[in-house]
């Protein structure tokens, strides 16, 4: 199973907040919203808001950290976006940088190795984007517009290796879309039009009754870091799709893995086998390692379709949505039972 997010980009995680969005299912709806069904790979997102209203401090783009960044997850299409140098490039490319952001999500598939789209919810007026993309030194010579309404977007070409700068690493143009505060950019042209039409509804993930099983969950345990894995295709999987994601609560700091299925017995049977592992299963996370180990206070839960395992270290230096990707990652049997 192919995973374009590297786990070395993934050097830190967000961990939600216990006071969220104010509408935290419909923001998770929106930026999901724009992955379509078809080779789906992998969804990740982050809402910013609540990360800043749980640990205090938000991002700065001037090179420096804020001390909670180790808690902070940015999937790799955003990885460097706070350097000085390429939120300068992105204020010069596009009109806004990473700390205009209050949302951002990456969406990967299977068949663009390389190459994913990146959702952002930010803060800067549509005028001054505009501006932006057709002031650009070093692009604005190779824009064109493609599309009307809802569905336009700009358009720049490829380059190639000849015209790199912090905002376009490997030369490549792509395109942009930008409406009312959410924008979309992609590498590759025909990525941006099935991005539009999935979020027009066509073929959209979102419409999925496992995954608006997952962010109901999700959404109501108020985390503000959601990974999402793509629905089962497979017969014999146990499970329809499976989310996780971490936040905070009164309690300080947890990590939330939600498995959704096609009935309450298939739940059943896979909360039994995720105790049976828990209690005397081997991770590949850390080989030789028990899961009992490293999720010593884990507890599972099954409520109807759904079963959830939460877990807390308030002593991790790191993520706590890690351990969860990182398995996945693995094809551990945490996700992956062998017979």
């Amino acid at each position: 199973m192919a995973i374009s997010l590297s786990i070395a980009a993934l050097a830190s995680a967000c961990s939600g907040s216990g006071g969220g969005s104010d509408n935290a299912d419909d923001l998770w709806t929106e930026l999901v919203s724009h992955a379509a069904v078809d080779d789906f790979n992998l969804f990740a997102g982050v809402d910013l808001e609540a990360w800043e209203d749980a640990f205090g401090e938000g991002l700065a783009c001037d090179g420096t950290q804020p001390s909670a960044r180790r808690q902070l997850f940015l999937p790799p299409n955003f990885s460097d976006t706070t350097r000085e140098e390429t939120a300068e490039s992105w204020r010069t490319s596009f009109g806004f940088t990473a700390c205009d952001f209050t949302a951002l999500a990456q969406i990967d598939y299977s068949s663009d190795l390389g190459s994913s789209v990146s959702v952002m919810r930010h803060t800067v007026d549509t005028d001054t984007v505009e501006q932006a993309v057709r002031s650009d030194p070093d692009w604005s010579d190779e824009l064109l517009e493609r599309g009307d309404g809802d569905s336009a977007y700009y358009w720049w070409g490829d380059k190639g290796f000849g015209q790199l700068t912090p905002a376009r690493r490997l030369g490549r143009g792509g395109a942009l879309a930008n409406n009312d505060g959410l924008a979309v950019r992609v590498d590759l042209d025909e990525r941006m039009e099935t991005t539009l039409a999935a979020s027009a509804g066509e073929n959209s993930l979102s419409d999925l009754s496992s995954t608006q099983n997952l962010l109901s969950v999700l959404s109501e345990a108020e985390v503000h870091t959601v990974v999402l894995t793509p629905p089962a295709t497979d017969a014999a999987q146990i499970y329809s799709q499976a989310g996780f994601g971490a936040g905070t609560d009164a309690d300080g700091r947890f990590g939330l893995l939600v498995f959704t299925h096609d009935d309450d017995a298939a739940a059943q049977a896979n909360k039994e086998r995720l105790e049976a592992l828990l209690a005397d299963g081997e991770s590949a996370v850390q080989p030789g390692t028990r899961w009992s180990d490293l999720l010593p206070n884990a507890v599972v839960t099954h409520d109807g379709v759904n079963v959830t395992l939460r877990y807390r270290d308030q002593d991790a230096d790191a993520s706590l949505v890690n351990i969860f990707f990182n398995a996945y990652s693995r094809n551990d049997s945490l996700f992956f039972p062998t017979p």
